[in-house]
């Protein structure tokens, strides 16, 4: 098939006051608190939180003095962590630190001048991508931009007291609509946003919470040319990797496509998916957009639904944990029992 430029494609952001984000802030603070005054200080920093608990790890190889206890508290500070009932206040939160050297073989092997080569050598096995394309001014994917977007206006908002209910936990995802290979417009946005449920001892409405986020928050963050009256919101909604690979498989074990690449997106709370995305490479011998609307006719993309197809309420979690999810037949997810059925329906 033609190179596909008709498409819905989405991307998810979160805030820095989301779990996940706020130990990375902690473990690049710490990073920055070594390189203040040792340029020269090599940093491999961990970070785990827990209700009032903060734990960092690692290996630091440096000449700089860093108070780890002062530099998490200080993180968690500007975040916005600052009373208990928000799971973590800097207040009051024990820190943990079991930071060690690094080992002198990693340490031989990287300093410029030792080991076997002159010139300084890689901390650690790696590949590394890059990708640019003209979605955005900034040369960034126009779903994962306009996520940032949100989410940096929903940090704004936050410290500026606009929206006085809010906590620091976010995230948010964007599914952009493309028309000839270039953004046309955004059919759905979701976010959600940690908040207080009571002011001055009266319930705030869920009226009042999705009404400020989405006039503060969303259409302040996003372009007017890609939203419209079409554009679904779902504002605090109250496993899908394993169906993804599923269907794919089924997909190329049908003859469909040689490759093909699944995206199920969904939103807190709401069952189906907001959009299903489907990528064959070129590869398809029919339309991708056609596979998409065929996914949804065979397969189960509820959670319930896809606990029912897997029977994942059984304890099968540890096998894995090593050595791969997929390519290993003794998984539910690896069987292509729809294969039949696709093929019959597209082909």
């Amino acid at each position: 098939m033609a190179n596909r430029t008709d498409y819905t494609f989405t991307s998810e952001s979160v805030g820095e006051g989301h779990p996940d984000k706020v130990c990375d802030q902690i473990s690049d603070a710490i990073l920055d608190a070594a390189l203040k005054n040792d340029p020269e200080s090599r940093v491999g920093c961990e970070c785990f939180a827990s209700t009032g608990m903060v734990l960092v790890g690692g290996e630091i190889t440096t000449n700089s003095y860093i108070d780890i206890i002062k530099t998490v508290k200080d993180t968690l500070k500007g975040i916005g962590y600052n009373k208990s009932e928000y799971g973590i206040d800097y207040n009051t939160c024990a820190v943990l630190s079991v930071i060690n050297e690094q080992s002198s073989d990693i340490s031989q092997g990287v300093t410029a001048g030792n080991g076997l080569h002159k010139d300084q050598g890689a901390g650690d096995q790696g590949m590394m991508f890059g990708y640019a394309c003209n979605d955005t001014p900034e040369l960034m994917p126009a779903p994962i931009y306009y996520s940032h977007e949100i989410m940096k206006q929903a940090a704004k908002v936050r410290h500026e007291n606009v929206l006085d209910f809010l906590r620091p936990d976010s995230k948010c995802q964007v599914t952009v609509e493309y028309k000839d290979g270039k953004p046309y417009k955004i059919p759905a946005v979701v976010l959600s946003h940690q908040h207080d449920d009571f002011r001055n001892g009266k319930k705030i409405s869920y009226n009042e919470i999705k009404e400020g986020l989405i006039e503060e928050i969303v259409k302040k963050a996003l372009p007017e040319s890609l939203i419209d009256d079409k554009t679904i919101f779902h504002m605090n909604p109250t496993g899908a990797a394993y169906m993804a690979r599923y269907i794919a498989k089924n997909i190329v074990k049908a003859g469909i496509a040689s490759k093909c690449e699944v995206e199920l997106a969904y939103a807190i709370g709401v069952s189906e998916p907001v959009s299903v995305f489907v990528n064959t490479f070129n590869t398809g011998i029919i339309n991708d957009q056609l596979i998409e609307n065929a996914i949804r006719d065979n397969f189960s993309l509820t959670p319930s639904g896809i606990i029912s197809t897997f029977d994942l309420k059984r304890p099968i979690y540890s096998p894995t944990a090593a050595y791969g999810h997929f390519g290993r037949s003794e998984f539910p997810w690896e069987r292509t029992d729809v294969a039949e059925a696709l093929k019959t329906q597209l082909l």
